[in-house]
């Protein structure tokens, strides 16, 4: 009796023992030293498609430019043999670059330009002898798809349609401007390419343009760069001028959807049309002038303003 007594002590003395030995701080149990790991985490492991990633590294590209987009189409143009994009279109799409792109195409041969919009298909013949680098940066943001989804902010009939601003307020730009390649007086025909500029300030091309869709831009003074000529889709820019308006803003929301180049052997000549183009006097309410940070104002007639902005 005294003997099973005396065992039972022991059995208690030996549990008081184990559970003094208790971490206090987890549900592990100290025994001989010893520490038994709980059967159960009290902090679920993160799924791996829940756990916090870095961001990607940006994708390297092909031309010594940076672009800046939004963090899921950032595309960083870096070191290529000529910083140039590729001709076949397969460049990453880049709507802002830190330069002016280096010189990638040859003035010696021609180009044109074929530019597909919300109202049809428009092709240009391009004048690489008269404007190179004119010729030269509108050839880069096409094939870098810049002009891709950017819309004609600005038609005036009988005047001009505006386009190629990433914005689309008129005062947007690549993130560089270049120099003029002006015509001489009288060059402006209608169907003309020509790059637009801001506030008058001399070399100040960018990637807006507009094309001369009507008489009253062949009287503009010869303050704006001149790099190509309509050589197919009369229809489509009558049908961008019937959504013009004299205040400019267009009635309904035209697209360019793609810009391809392709690239010819033989000698353009001086871009230009055939049609005679008599003096013009516009009246005095045919084309209001803009205001904002990106226009170029100029005079039709003495006493008449018009402005592309």
């Amino acid at each position: 009796m005294v003997a099973a007594v005396a065992f039972l002590a022991l059995i208690g003395v030996v549990g008081v023992a184990a559970y003094a030995g208790r971490d206090k701080n987890s549900d592990a149990t100290v025994l001989s030293g010893g520490t038994v790991p709980p059967t159960e985490s009290t902090v679920p492991a993160v799924p791996p498609s829940e756990a916090t990633t870095t961001a990607p590294a940006v994708a390297e590209a092909t031309a010594p430019l940076v672009a800046t987009e939004p963090p899921t189409t950032t595309t960083t143009i870096s070191a290529v043999p000529d910083g140039c994009p590729a001709p076949d279109g397969s460049a990453p799409r880049t709507t802002k670059f830190a330069a002016s792109p280096p010189m990638c195409i040859d003035p010696t041969r021609t180009y044109t330009a074929t530019m597909r919009t919300s109202k049809g298909t428009m092709t240009f013949a391009l004048n690489a002898a008269a404007a190179p680098k004119t010729v030269n940066n509108f050839i880069v943001l096409s094939r870098f798809h810049f002009y891709d989804g950017l819309t004609f902010h600005r038609v005036v009939p009988k005047f001009i349609a505006q386009g190629g601003d990433p914005l689309g307020t008129g005062e947007g730009d690549p993130g560089y401007r270049f120099a003029d390649e002006l015509p001489t007086a009288g060059a402006y025909k209608v169907g003309s390419l020509v790059m637009a500029k801001f506030d008058e300030e001399p070399d100040s091309n960018g990637s807006q343009f507009f094309i001369a869709i009507g008489e009253l831009a062949t009287q503009l003074p010869p303050n704006y760069s001149l790099f190509g000529q309509l050589v197919d889709g009369k229809d489509v820019v009558a049908a961008i001028e019937k959504v013009g308006s004299a205040d400019g803003k267009p009635k309904e929301e035209v697209t360019i959807q793609a810009i391809t180049i392709a690239e010819n052997g033989t000698d353009l000549g001086s871009p230009g049309s055939t049609e005679s183009t008599s003096p013009i006097v516009a009246p005095a309410d045919s084309a209001p002038v803009g205001a904002g940070a990106a226009k170029a104002s100029t005079t039709v007639a003495a006493d008449s303003s018009v402005s592309v902005q």
